[in-house]
């Protein structure tokens, strides 16, 4: 017995002085005289400065455990502060430790303050201490599948008055956490525990300042990977972005195993009140059960609800999600859908959105495969007054492939539409799409138009409210595709045959080719839109157009009849729609034949100067004339600079007329300003006969000035009246108008008048202004 008194004395003796020794050294052993070195082994290792201001403490038994006292940490290669703390406290029991299990007391951390950067290139001013992957060269050795995973259990956790912050320099984002206090219960595999967070959010870009507070008890089971949280009761309060006075709660239990995409609901609640703009809203969410898992899905109905009210707008909208089955791999729900009755103004929407669902969550596809919509839109300033639309189709998402496709047929009134959509990326669209539709009067669904009368009236204020053109929309979305009408009537053009070629990249639109059939003809040619400087051109041919009513269509005039062929290409940029139309810069050509001039009828004034020579068929005639110059032919062309048409080679023919021209058109103030000249021709044929034989080579010039809407013209007597007089009719038409012929002086006659002034006069009176 003996024998082993002895051995174990000696274990105790030598347990004793170990312990001695520990507990010597712990007494003796003072950190802080190692701070110099310390603080030199981290500037060398990452040429940051670290300064440890307060006290160093160690505990070897029975854990082991460091604390810290102030501690600051600056920027890499510079002196700027990156992080500091006030106090640090954290120990491990050390035979707990020998056994492969963790066993670590409260960890303690008091007046943490951190600021990370991230700037414009993309690096972090953190990238440093995080460190690079792993070379891809060394392969990762396999877990042993016998091995003992190591356990840990942390008695608590305590987070007090932790400040941290980021900035993103690229984008001018920034968020701040402050006040941060984060306790927890004990953390450990399957055991339960309780937790309370609260913290100050503050940011800009956007616009945050959110008061945040959350409590509840949590499990977490590190073997099975799940993660629960029951009696969540959850708070927050303040701003966000464009919300103000947010009040915003949550409650219910909560569980998830994130990597088998499983996860439950249940007694789920969440409502949010706030404003938008000065518009109160009230969003409400309400799950009392719902499960799913890799084997099975199930729940009961879930109700969402939202509110928005304001003196302009209202809304109120409904979505249930109802007969959920399957499992995560093949979740099916009987529907999901919508409602909604919305109003703005005077302007109202309301409709009902539904489809079954089918979703793999592992594999993040989604697809609503049976849609069926119905949607009324009414309006007082539209001449449809009320639109009833019905749609019905199909849309699929794949978010693993980040890609998405559709495919939708709507009806209402007599159009039936048919689109095609395929999205190749959702997280920066790239649209392709393919547009059919038999039949669309857009009039009746746009705004009226204004009359001529109208707009003439009012112009300047409209000049005065010019609104900015913004096609910064065009910069977010990148599309191509194809469109086509049958027949299409838009601000009263009748189009038929429409097809169309687009592309839309980086705020470049352009609609070519593109063609239609329209008026008798044909149209074809290129359109472009640039968001990068609002730029436009455009590039058109029109062929065998008959030119009457298209322009009564497009422009509410009845000014000139005939077939021909018209030619433009145009180029502008501008803020706005008036300084585009003032910029434009380009040509035009217009060729037409057996047409009309409307307006004016010159054959009806050189008919009046051919009846003072005595025809009585010729004063017949004046009672039943029509005001409009018939041609057989015209021709002109257009230089364009700086929103400004000029023309110098009107050409027109008719059997008695010849007419040429010149002048401008204002196309940025919609005015002209331009001289016509109608020669007569010996002919005894066509509009006047052989009734103006006698007046052949006759010129009569007209002046027409003023706004598009409301032209007027002036006929140049002084120079009609120089032409009669150089004419073999001028001795006749003198007697007729009681002129006597040219002497060297008139007696009677006023101070410099002269019997060109005097038969100027006469025919003034005879014709009229």
């Amino acid at each position: 017995m003996k024998k082993l008194v002895y051995p174990l004395y000696a274990v105790v003796i030598l347990a004793a002085l170990a312990v001695a020794s520990i507990a010597a050294f712990a007494l003796l052993f003072d950190p802080n005289k190692f701070k110099p070195e310390i603080e030199q082994l981290v500037q060398r290792s990452t040429q940051r400065t670290l300064k440890l201001e307060g006290e160093l403490g160690l505990a070897f038994y029975p854990s082991l455990g460091v604390s810290l006292g102030r501690t600051t940490l600056s920027e890499r290669n510079g002196p700027k502060a990156f992080a500091a703390i006030d106090s640090a406290h954290v120990s491990i029991a050390v035979l707990p430790l020998l056994r492969g299990e963790m066993v670590a007391d409260e960890v303690r951390l008091a007046g943490l303050r951190a600021s990370v950067v991230r700037s414009k290139d993309g690096s972090t001013n953190i990238d440093d201490l995080l460190g690079g992957p792993a070379p891809a060269s060394k392969a990762q050795p396999a877990p042993q599948k016998d091995a003992k995973a190591l356990r840990f259990d942390v008695s608590g956790t305590r987070i007090e008055r932790a400040n941290l912050s980021y900035r993103d320099e690229g984008s001018g984002q920034a968020l701040e956490i402050e006040g941060f206090d984060l306790r927890t219960g004990r953390i450990a595999d399957d055991v339960p525990g309780a937790l309370r967070l609260s913290a100050l959010l503050k940011g800009k870009n956007p616009a945050l300042d959110l008061r945040l507070e959350l409590a509840g008890e949590y499990r977490l089971n590190f073997g099975e990977r799940l993660f629960s949280l029951s009696g969540l009761d959850a708070k927050a309060s303040g701003r966000v972005a464009e919300v103000s006075g947010l009040e915003l709660s949550a409650k219910g239990d909560l569980a998830a195993r994130p990597d088998q995409h499983s996860f439950s609901v249940a007694k789920f609640s969440l409502q949010a009140k706030g404003k938008v703009e000065g518009e109160a809203f009230d969003a409400r969410v309400s799950a009392p059960r719902l499960s799913v898992t890799a084997d099975k899905a199930e729940g009961e109905k879930l109700d969402a609800q939202v509110s928005l009210k304001g003196e302009q707008r209202a809304l109120e909208a409904k979505l249930a999600l109802s007969g959920v089955q399957g499992s995560s791999s093949a979740l099916t729900a009987s529907e999901i859908s919508v409602e909604f009755d919305a109003r703005a103004g005077e302007n109202a929407a309301k409709g009902r959105f539904g489809s079954p669902l089918q979703a793999d969550l592992p594999a993040r596809r989604y697809e609503l495969p049976k849609i069926a919509a119905n949607l009324s839109l009414s309006s007082p300033q539209v001449p449809q007054k009320t639109v009833a639309l019905q749609a019905a189709g199909a849309v699929r998402v794949d978010l693993a492939k980040d890609n998405a496709a559709a495919e939708l047929t709507a009806k209402f009134d007599e159009t039936t539409a048919r689109l095609k959509l395929d999205l190749k990326k959702l997280s920066a669209p790239e649209v392709g799409f393919d547009l059919a539709v038999d039949r669309l009067d857009l009039d009746r669904y746009l705004p009226a138009r204004k009359e001529a009368g109208a707009a003439a009236g009012g112009g300047s204020a409209s000049a005065g409210a010019e609104q900015p053109l913004d096609l910064s929309a065009l910069k977010r979305v990148s599309a191509s595709g194809r469109a086509q009408f049958d027949a299409l009537v838009v601000q009263r053009l009748k189009l038929a045959q429409v097809r169309a070629e687009m592309r839309l990249a980086k705020g470049r639109l352009e609609i070519s080719p593109h063609s239609a059939k329209l008026y008798e003809g044909s149209l074809a040619g290129a359109l472009s839109v640039d968001a990068n400087g609002n730029r436009l051109a455009i590039k058109e041919s029109l062929q065998g157009i008959s030119v009457g009513p298209l322009v009564r269509d497009l422009a509410g005039r009845d000014a000139i009849e005939g077939h021909g062929n018209v030619a433009l290409e145009l180029q502008g940029a501008g803020a706005t729609v008036g300084a585009i139309k003032k910029s434009l810069e380009g040509n035009a050509r217009v060729a037409l034949r057996d047409g009309a001039i409307k307006g004016i009828n010159l054959a009806e004034k050189l008919r009046k100067v051919r009846a003072t020579l005595g025809s009585e068929s010729a004063k017949r005639e004046l009672a039943d004339g029509k005001e409009k110059t018939d041609f057989s032919e015209l021709t002109a062309s257009f230089v364009i600079r700086n929103g400004v048409a000029r023309n110098d080679d009107l050409a027109a023919k008719s059997p008695f007329l010849r007419l040429s021209g010149a002048g401008q058109i204002d196309i940025g103030n919609s005015r002209l300003d331009y001289v016509a000249k109608a020669t007569v021709v010996a002919s005894g044929k066509g509009q006047g006969g052989a009734d103006l034989a006698r007046l052949s080579g006759i010129t009569v010039p007209v002046k027409l000035s003023g706004a598009f809407e409301s032209p007027s013209y002036e006929v140049d007597y002084g120079a009609v009246a120089a032409g009669l007089a150089k004419s073999k009719v001028a001795d006749k038409l003198g007697e007729r108008l009681g002129v006597s012929p040219p002497k060297a002086k008139t007696e009677g006659a006023g101070e410099g008048a002269t019997p060109g002034d005097r038969v100027k006069e006469k025919l003034r009176g005879l014709l009229g202004r």
